[in-house]
């Protein structure tokens, strides 16, 4: 009888863990911090702060910066109408992974809502030369694993320089700061600061649609230290505007993820595809799907993810 009784206590212990209780992590802290660069990741190919700067100086697009996918496209009209380096960004969206923890085994599926909102500056200096300056905050909000659910903070800027001579390259800088934090206690789980750098080259095939491709290498200085990284990366991209409403675009990108404790190093790959609808120039409608493919050289690190969204987004320029 006591046997029994012991069993069952064990039994609903292990059962409340797993079911209740389960707080997965990976290796250099907790999943909130992989999940909030993974997110960064797959919505700018060069990177979480990276910008791509003034890539289309002479052509019907705008110069691309480090909002583009959250702050929406630009547009310039024939005419040359007044600057407006001021936006306000609002974004709420929901998303359904299958494998919310980022584990190789024993993989998880859940649904999470993302709500950000976010003010940026970005002065053009001189013709060829863009500044930009912004502040974001967003909020993950977990379905069954509520335990997961966490802040993120972005603040950060940088310059982009189109060089004509050079091939029309644009190079570019900047530095960023990211705090995670736990969303139930708010304790930190992560301060990070980064400094990327690199180039990109744009190739405009028409007015309806452009290819890019780049190369970034950003350098993480992130309290703890088993979650600091820096990150080697090239990438490509494809731009279509299908209908003057209706755009699409799809990137790759492949990077080394260098960690300063531990001997360990990654060879990650982010592969996305969205889609936006303009019901004005500010608000738009949009739908995304991403792969992420992590290869560590420590095996239990290795993961597959993939992740689908569909959101509402509001930019206002002024």
């Amino acid at each position: 009888m006591r046997r029994n009784v012991f069993l069952q206590i064990a039994f609903g212990l292990v059962t409340g863990l797993v079911f209740a209780g389960f707080t997965p992590r990976v290796q250099g802290g907790e999943p909130q911090i992989e999940q909030a660069r993974n997110f960064e990741n797959a919505k700018s190919p060069a990177g979480p702060s990276a910008t791509k700067g003034i890539a289309f100086r002479n052509s019907d697009v705008a110069p691309r910066s480090p909002g583009d996918q959250d702050l929406g496209e630009q547009w310039m009209l024939k005419f040359k109408e007044k600057e407006r380096p001021f936006s306000l960004f609002a974004d709420f969206a929901g998303y359904a992974t299958n494998n919310v923890a980022l584990t190789e085994n024993g993989t998880k599926r859940d649904q999470f809502l993302v709500g950000q909102i976010a003010a940026s500056y970005q002065p053009k200096i001189t013709a060829n030369l863009l500044a930009e300056f912004t502040f974001r905050q967003a909020f993950f909000r977990y379905n069954h694993f509520d335990q997961l659910d966490f802040d993120s903070q972005n603040a950060g800027g940088g310059l982009s320089y189109l060089a004509p001579n050079l091939w029309n390259l644009t190079f570019f800088g900047r530095y960023n700061y990211n705090r995670v934090l736990d969303a139930i206690h708010e304790d930190e789980i992560l301060t990070n600061h980064t400094l990327t750098a690199g180039f990109q080259k744009s190739f405009v095939l028409s007015r309806a649609h452009y290819l890019y491709a780049g190369y970034a290498s950003q350098f993480g200085f992130a309290d703890p230290i088993a979650a600091q990284r820096d990150e080697h990366g090239a990438y490509a991209g494809y731009h279509v505007n299908l209908t003057r409403t209706f755009q699409g675009d799809f990137f790759y990108r492949i990077a080394v993820f260098d960690y300063a404790k531990g001997g360990r190093v990654d060879l990650n790959e982010t592969i996305n595809g969205s889609f936006q609808y303009y019901f004005t120039k500010w608000l738009y409608a949009y739908t995304s799907a991403s792969l992420i493919i992590n290869n560590s050289n420590k095996n239990l690190l290795d993961y597959n993810a993939f992740n689908g969204a569909v959101g509402l987004s509001a930019n206002f320029k002024f």
